[in-house]
This record gives structure tokens, C-alpha cells and sequence, in this order.
């Protein structure tokens, strides 16, 4: 990685060709129904960061969700032994398919990092793996924006990668493998957006998927469970998570008589395995199989991570007890659950008092393997431009969290997600983050 600063370092010039008021009212339009917030300040510009800074986080992304897979595989030869390695429970993961080799194939079809950008560059502190992960669309249409305002500047368009190009890409090299698939069903539920008033989201995948050749089209579970058979290979993009369908009493009996019935889930249920917090534990730790360079690179790119027990760890040149250093060291980690989501089930400690972080700690050591510990990362911080509601455009200092997308094993851009108080602890919808893109120049 380059000693060069990651983020951009002076505050960028206003674009003056094109009224505030106007760009803000495209990022409304193409945000609707999406579930950014769009009310309160916006970016006025996408953030741009040097075209070594990008592609190198993209690589970082693709390398890292092979060395996810690779340690998934070693976990057991078996999905049922991987669930017992992590003491995750069967119950959680109902889909998987008979077919082990085709399980590990599609797992990782879509995935999204969060990454922050410390002192000495980016870090990997989470690896969202799943059919639904937040992101893309949002990233596609703000691409959209931002090319439309360099259209009106008279700019050339910037460079991004399409979040939604990659995504209908990437499907369609896994529908061109053996055996070949003639269309891809959309499975997905407007009860998972409790706040939208359309299936615009889906919609703007859906049409992704047909941009890249795919014939696609949208169900709700209880349709699909009634699609006539058209005797073909039949394959669906399982586009929910089975713990969210869950806690909306959403039944997934429909596709498990899918998967009964032959037809093939993407991503698989394997996805679970990468998904988890706890393999970030395992590569930060160091497994028998990685090489030299395995090792180099998890150092580099993953912060220290460690899956929660009652044992011995190496800290900063020391050896020590486990739950006594999280204790000690309250403000230098972050507890997270292995399988939670959202932002949920994360705690700081530096946001903590003792007590109720040592009750956690106890916790975590007494749940197995639900937990990992991570060395907690001081964000690095930027200057950006935001217009507000009352027309004022003004400089606000951020702390950027930066999303890659992988989309079956290539690049699907950089995305990001901020607040306007940068010290707030987790950037997520609920603590009013804001979208925005990454360019390079």
C-alpha cells in the first residue's frame, strides 16, 4: 500500500455551472423509495480519491473474499460441520442445497465490505455476504446523478465503477456456467422495506439483470411458490436474508420446495460462512494452511481479531488472557456478534462504562464462538462540501466508512456512508447515515 494519504486531503472547489438547489432535488428523485436519507444535508459531489487509492481497496475486496472462501472450505468437508466449527445453529441456515461444490461456487455471488480508513490506511472490519446487501442500487443511481451534473458542467463523466452493471455482470457470467441457466427469478419481499411505497428497488435490479442480457423477473415468495414449471433449469437470486425473513414471519417454505424441486439458489445458503464476523477472527489469528503472504496481507488489511473465549492471545508483543485484556483495554475494542447485522449488536468500548462492558465481555466468553473481539480503528477524517435544506452549501468534516461490492469475483465499485456529527459511533441508516460515491481521478 502507498504511504500516500487514502482520503483526500483539501476540500474540494464547488461546482458552479450547476445550481445546489438542482443537484440536491436529482438525489432526492433518485433516491426515492430507496431508503437513504435525503432530507437534511446532502454532498454536493461524489469523493474523490486517487485512482492507486480505489483500485487498490477493489483488489484488497476481491482478494479477501477468496481468502473468506478458502477459510470457510477448511472449516469442514461438510456445510453441517462448518455450522458446528462456528456454533452456528442449523435453524438459522434451512436452504442449503445437496450439491456441496456448487454451494461453495455460489456463495460469495454478492458481496460488500465496510472498510475504515485508519491511520495507516484501510481496514476490513466487516464482510457482508448475503443475496441482500445495502448498497448497490443506491451506488448506481448516485452514479447516475453524478454523470448527469457532469453532462450539465460540460465535464467528462467521472470514473466509477456501476455498482448495478457489476451486479447484472456478474450474474450473467454465473448463469453462462454448466449447467446454463435461460432466466433468473428475483425472489424478494416489499415487507423487508416496511417504508417504501413501491418495488422500485427491485425494479432497478430487475433491470440491471435484463441491461446485462438476463430475462429476469420479480416475485414475492407466495407467487413464486405458484410459476408454472417450464421444464428448463430453473435458478433464483435469493434477494433477502433468511435472518430478517425471519423476524418478519416471512415463510421460507416456498424455497425450500424450490431448492426440493431442483432449482438453484443464489447466493447460497453457504453464504452464511463468509458472512460470519468470526472468519475475520480466524485470518487475523493466523490459520496452519495460509502462506506467507496470506499472512502479510490479513495483516495489512484486517484489524486484530479475535474470536471471543476464555484463552490466551498474543497483543501488541504480550501474551495475555483474553476477557482480562478486552477488560483492561476497554477503549482500544469493539465487541460484535458473529452473525448480526445492520450495525446491531456492536459495541464500543470507549463508548461503555465499565460495568456494562465487562458484562458484555462475560457474555462473549460464555457463548462459545458467538463473538469477536476487534482492535478498534480511529478513523481518519475528510472535508467535504454539504448543501442543506435552507440552501446554505458549507465544508463539514466526515469520518467515511467505504463499501466495496464484489460481484462473482470482480470489482462492483466503491461506495460510502457517513454522518454529519463524525463522532457518532456506528454509521448506519438508523443513526441518520448518508449515501454518496467513490470516484477516482
Amino acid at each position: 500500500m502507498s504511504a500516500m494519504p487514502w482520503l483526500p486531503t483539501e476540500v474540494p472547489p464547488l461546482n458552479e455551472k450547476v445550481p445546489t438547489e438542482l443537484v440536491r432535488r436529482m438525489q432526492q428523485e433518485q433516491l426515492v423509495d430507496l431508503g437513504p436519507a435525503t432530507a437534511g444535508a446532502l454532498p454536493v459531489a461524489p469523493l474523490e480519491v486517487s485512482k492507486e487509492a480505489y483500485f487498490s481497496l477493489c483488489d484488497a475486496a476481491v482478494h479477501l473474499v477468496d481468502l473468506l472462501s478458502t477459510t470457510a472450505a477448511h472449516l469442514g468437508a461438510t456445510s453441517a460441520q462448518r455450522l458446528a466449527a462456528l456454533g452456528m445453529r442449523p435453524e438459522d441456515a434451512p436452504l442449503f442445497q445437496d450439491d456441496e461444490a456448487r454451494e461453495a461456487e455460489l456463495a460469495t455471488a454478492i458481496t460488500r465490505a465496510d472498510v475504515v480508513i485508519g491511520p495507516n490506511g484501510p481496514l476490513f472490519v466487516e464482510y457482508n455476504v448475503a443475496g441482500a446487501v445495502g448498497g448497490l442500487v443506491e451506488g448506481g443511481c448516485l452514479r447516475d446523478v453524478w454523470t448527469e451534473v457532469a453532462r450539465l458542467s460540460g465535464e467528462p463523466a467521472p470514473n466509477a465503477i456501476d455498482p448495478l452493471a457489476a451486479l447484472g455482470d456478474g450474474f450473467a457470467r454465473l448463469l453462462r456456467t454448466t449447467p446454463a441457466w435461460p432466466r433468473l427469478d428475483v425472489v424478494a419481499s416489499l415487507r423487508d422495506y416496511p417504508r417504501a411505497r413501491t418495488t422500485r428497488l427491485f425494479d432497478l435490479e430487475v433491470q440491471a439483470l435484463q441491461a446485462a442480457g438476463i430475462q429476469a423477473r420479480l416475485w414475492e415468495p407466495e407467487d413464486y411458490a405458484r410459476r408454472e414449471s417450464t421444464g428448463l433449469p430453473e435458478a433464483f437470486w435469493a434477494n433477502f436474508t433468511v435472518a430478517e425473513w425471519h423476524e418478519l414471519g416471512i415463510s421460507l417454505d416456498p424455497i425450500r420446495a424450490a431448492i426440493d424441486g431442483g432449482a438453484t439458489m443464489i447466493p447460497s445458503q453457504s453464504a452464511c460462512f463468509p458472512n460470519s464476523k468470526r472468519l475475520l477472527g480466524l485470518l487475523s489469528e493466523g490459520l496452519d494452511w495460509m502462506s506467507d503472504q496470506d499472512r502479510a496481507f490479513a495483516d495489512q488489511w484486517i484489524p486484530w481479531s479475535r474470536i471471543v473465549g476464555d484463552r490466551k492471545v498474543e497483543w501488541r508483543g504480550r501474551t495475555c488472557s483474553l476477557p482480562e485484556l478486552l477488560s483492561s483495554e476497554r477503549a482500544d475494542f469493539v465487541l460484535k456478534h458473529g452473525d448480526a447485522m445492520k450495525g446491531e449488536a456492536v459495541w464500543m468500548g470507549k463508548a461503555c462504562d465499565q460495568q456494562t462492558w465487562d458484562a458484555l465481555v462475560q457474555t462473549a466468553t460464555r457463548n462459545g464462538t458467538d463473538y469477536i473481539a476487534q482492535e478498534y480503528i480511529r478513523p481518519e477524517r475528510c472535508v467535504v462540501n454539504l448543501s442543506w435544506p435552507d440552501g446554505r452549501v458549507a465544508a463539514a468534516e466526515i469520518a467515511p466508512v467505504v463499501s466495496p461490492f464484489v460481484m462473482a469475483g470482480q470489482s462492483g465499485g466503491l461506495w460510502y456512508r457517513f454522518t454529519v456529527d463524525p463522532d457518532v459511533p456506528i454509521v448506519s441508516r438508523p443513526n441518520g447515515a448518508i449515501d454518496n460515491l467513490i470516484t477516482w481521478v
